[in-house]
């Protein structure tokens, strides 16, 4: 790794604060090891500058803002990647055979105050269209603690 780059990952730290005084986002690929952190971050995405993912930025977001994002732009959609539902639904992402427990229990985490990081939920857009997205999970997490119309950090790389 070069001089510059070692400087500018400190500088730029990976982590960000969220509303829940118990939770921090992690978003940077060489982001070291959490103790408490859930999730994963997407690898090589450049910060601030073009790169075969596009122009990635951390932006604000609901959970439930992040799902329409989802639903409204998918392309190359699968079973295990399309939510369904509005922001009234019990719930929006309930994708694989043990997501309820999984999110319960992350959910569950949240709840109790424990300090964590969690990987910043993270979309790829193309104009409207999202062709990559990871988190899901966790921000269906965010929904059942309450917290769907709260905005979070996602990293969101835009071509």
């Amino acid at each position: 790794m070069a001089a510059f780059d070692k400087a500018w990952q400190v500088l730029k730290a990976p982590v960000v604060d969220t509303p829940l005084d118990n939770l921090q986002m992690v978003h940077h690929e060489y982001a070291p090891d959490f103790p408490n952190k859930v999730g994963s971050q997407p690898p090589n995405w450049p910060m601030h500058r073009d790169s075969t993912m596009g122009v990635t930025t951390v932006e604000q977001m609901t959970p439930n803002e992040y799902f329409d994002h989802i639903r409204d732009g998918m392309v190359n959609t699968n079973e295990f990647a399309d939510p369904t539902g509005d922001a009234g639904d019990e719930w929006r992402w309930n994708q694989h055979e043990d997501s309820k427990e999984y999110i319960n229990q992350l959910a569950d985490r949240l709840r109790s105050g424990e300090q964590m990081q969690m990987g910043m939920p993270s979309l790829q857009m193309q104009g409207e269209e999202n062709h990559w997205q990871e988190g899901g999970h966790r921000m269906e997490a965010l929904r059942q603690i309450g917290r769907g119309d709260t905005k979070f950090p996602v990293l969101v790389a835009r071509r």
